[in-house]
């Protein structure tokens, strides 16, 4: 006999349990979402179907999604700006057209293939077809390439943009620190300011030791010098 129990009474036991994402699909990202393992932009985070086609599929013509949901996974946390999700965006367009140039070779692959075996079996028309198809494979194959050179010379382009903008935000960072450092010391004014008073001081100390050296001159010189002269006799 089946369960008697109503919606009524599953409700009551609370959602099922999240199921989470294997070991061998999650790229080492232990709390990865369903969502991000199968590159969904929308709906639950947990496990929907169709979910694990997608990671699947995504392994075998790459595994970008899985790969690239992990690295955002490992770093949680840090800020991502405007021009790292666009830079991620322009590599993710990048990954899709060399999924697709692979699928229109094996494609291009296919067709060869039947055009050889239409031409054993004498079906001349359908090999001719299947000919067609291939060259116009091939041509898709060309355009793939060229779009994707294409964004790679982009992503190039913004990735040497960011490293220019750092060294310049570094730049900046610098002279702004030097400029404070030399408003502190005061100016070259400031500086001769306190090497004169150096010389001053230096000055009034040797005049102050040379009277402490004099020092003890008193009115009873008259007899030590007469004891000098007689000591020099």
């Amino acid at each position: 006999f089946g369960s008697s129990a109503g919606p009524a009474a599953r409700r009551a036991h609370g959602p099922p349990p999240r199921m989470p994402v294997p070991r061998c699909l999650a790229m080492g990202a232990p709390e990865l979402t369903w969502k991000d393992a199968a590159g969904r932009s929308s709906g639950p985070d947990g496990y929907k179907f169709g979910d694990v086609l997608r990671v699947l599929w995504d392994r075998v013509t790459g595994g970008h999604n899985v790969r690239e949901a992990a690295e955002r996974q490992a770093a949680a946390g840090s800020a991502v700006d405007a021009d790292d999700c666009a830079l991620l965006d322009l590599k993710a367009q990048r990954d899709q057209l060399v999924g697709h140039r692979r699928r229109v070779e094996r494609m291009a692959a296919r067709d060869a293939e039947v055009a050889a075996s239409c031409v054993q079996n004498g079906q001349k028309e359908r090999a001719m077809l299947a000919l067609r198809k291939k060259r116009q494979h091939q041509q898709l194959v060309l355009d793939c390439e060229a779009h994707v050179m294409k964004v790679e010379e982009l992503i190039h382009s913004v990735e040497m943009a960011r490293v220019q903008r750092d060294t310049v935000e570094a730049l900046a960072t610098g002279v702004a620190t030097l400029k404070r450092i030399q408003r502190e010391i005061g100016g070259v004014d400031y500086v001769q300011q306190l090497v004169d008073e150096h010389a001053d001081s230096s000055e009034a100390m040797r005049e102050i030791t040379e009277a402490l050296a004099g020092a003890g001159v008193a009115a009873d010189d008259a007899e030590a010098l007469a004891e000098l002269a007689r000591l020099e006799e």
